[in-house]
C-alpha cells in the first residue's frame, strides 16, 4: 500500500466566484498546512485568490488577481458579514492590508491583478 500525501496546490486559470463560499475551503486549505503557488502563465483571481492566500507558504510566477465582493442581492447587512468573515481570514493568514485595499478599491467586475515574477509570503 502507498500512501500520496498532498503538500501543495497548484492553481492553472482559476477563475473564482462564490468568495464567501471559498473561504470556509480555504480554512481547511490552512488548517491542512499546505502551499499554493501559481504556476507561470496561469492566473488565480477573484475567490480563487483566498485559497491561494490561505497557503502556508504562497509563491506565484503566475498572475494573481482580486476585486471587491459580490452578491446576488443587494444587502448591505450580508454584505458586510462577508468582508467580516474574509478581512479576518486574510488577517489571519497574513495578508497585508494593501491587499484588502486594492480589493476594495477595485470594482467587482473588474481584476486588478498583482504581476510578480517570483511572489513569495514574505512579500505579501
Amino acid at each position: 500500500m502507498s500512501l500520496h500525501v498532498v503538500t501543495q496546490l497548484g492553481f492553472v486559470k482559476v477563475k473564482g466566484g462564490g468568495g464567501q463560499r471559498q473561504v470556509p475551503i480555504a480554512y481547511e486549505v490552512h488548517e491542512r498546512g499546505l502551499a499554493t503557488h501559481i504556476p507561470q502563465g496561469t492566473s488565480c483571481e477573484s475567490a480563487c485568490a483566498f485559497l491561494f492566500f490561505a497557503g502556508t507558504s504562497r509563491s506565484a510566477n503566475g498572475r494573481l488577481g482580486v476585486h471587491q465582493i459580490a452578491s446576488s442581492s443587494n444587502e448591505l447587512a450580508e454584505g458586510q458579514q462577508a468582508l467580516g468573515d474574509i478581512f479576518h481570514a486574510l488577517e489571519e493568514w497574513g495578508v497585508p492590508s494593501t491587499v484588502f485595499v486594492d480589493m476594495m478599491n477595485t470594482p467587482a467586475t473588474r481584476i486588478h491583478y498583482y504581476f510578480l515574477p517570483t511572489w513569495r509570503t514574505s512579500e505579501y
